[in-house]
């Protein structure tokens, strides 16, 4: 479970932009100009949007793909409307998705860009209207088939496939396509499938888990996670990511009085790691809200913080 590393790339310049289009277009026996040109235009040096228009042209029967030789309907050319951005563009192509695929799509979608066969099971199995479990393999496996998702090279949980999505964009415009009374259900299922697959590394897991729980509408739940995440980050010096962690369990207990144990709590252990980074004006804060807190609730803790300033 190492650190995730994320690559910012510059854009392509139009020059390969134009070579990327010609290249994706080779099979067609000619490429009108200015067909290329508009995709260079509108890709603004993306190559993902590139991938994504030239799909949306097969998929609209603009281009007809073939083994070795693909061919271009002008007709069809006259009539398309191309989006302008490449949240358009993956709009459009999940517009054009057959009804179990994009609903598939939709609940890998609450699981993350990284997701799980079962759990997109379990939350079909949920829904309002359930497809069969043959149903749900065979969508994943079309969705697979258009290059939306693709398999994972190794599998977290065994007897489960591990799945990601092309792109985190595609990901977002499908969770965004989710009915919101639909979420907090989805959220809950893929909480509960992590919490019985995760086993002995539930504690790898708790800071996922607990953000379902917060989607689902379950801040208790969430702010236990979220503490018990922080307390592993903390064994592994990552004090940065276990301060992030205390924050968020603050805020989901801020609103809920009968936990003012666990925001005492956190708040001194929040400052304490606050001190150990060096942001001091940031700890002198954590440390005054634990004692107007503790002493707005007349309770005798509020004198027995261990803070270095109070």
């Amino acid at each position: 479970f190492g650190p995730a590393v994320r690559l910012t790339l510059p854009p392509l310049s139009e020059n390969d932009s134009h070579d990327l289009v010609l290249s994706i277009l080779r099979k067609l026996p000619q490429i009108p100009p200015t067909l290329s040109a508009l995709i260079v235009r509108l890709a603004a040096g993306n190559p993902f949007y590139v991938e994504e228009m030239v799909r949306v042209l097969i998929e609209d029967g603009v281009i007809v793909p073939d083994e070795t030789a693909w061919q271009l309907r002008p007709r069809e050319l006259t009539r398309l409307r191309v989006p302008a951005t490449l949240t358009g563009i993956l709009q459009a192509r999940l517009d054009r998705l057959p009804e179990l695929e994009r609903v598939t799509l939709q609940q890998a979608a609450v699981v993350g860009d990284e997701f799980w066969a079962g759990s997109v099971h379990q939350i079909n199995e949920a829904a309002r209207h359930p497809y069969t479990p043959e149903q749900v393999d065979a969508a994943l496996q079309a969705l697979e088939r258009r290059d939306m998702i693709y398999r994972a090279s190794t599998s977290t949980f065994a007897g489960s496939q591990t799945y990601l999505f092309k792109h985190t964009v595609l990901r977002e415009v499908a969770y965004e396509s989710v009915l919101l009374r639909d979420r907090p259900g989805y959220h809950l299922q893929a909480a509960r499938w992590l919490e019985t697959r995760s086993g002995e590394w539930a504690v790898e897991y708790s800071a996922l888990i607990a953000q379902h729980h917060e989607l689902a509408g379950r801040p208790a739940e969430a702010a236990r996670l979220y503490e018990q995440a922080a307390a592993r980050a903390g064994e592994q010096f990552k004090l940065g990511s276990a301060i992030d962690y205390y924050r968020k369990v603050l805020e989901l207990v801020r609103p809920l009085p009968q936990y003012l144990d666990t925001r005492l709590r956190v708040e001194e252990r929040q400052g304490h790691m606050l001190v150990q980074r060096g942001r001091l004006v940031e700890a002198l804060a954590a440390y005054r809200s634990m004692h107007d807190a503790a002493a707005l609730d007349g309770n005798a803790r509020g004198g027995c913080i261990n803070s270095p300033w109070l």
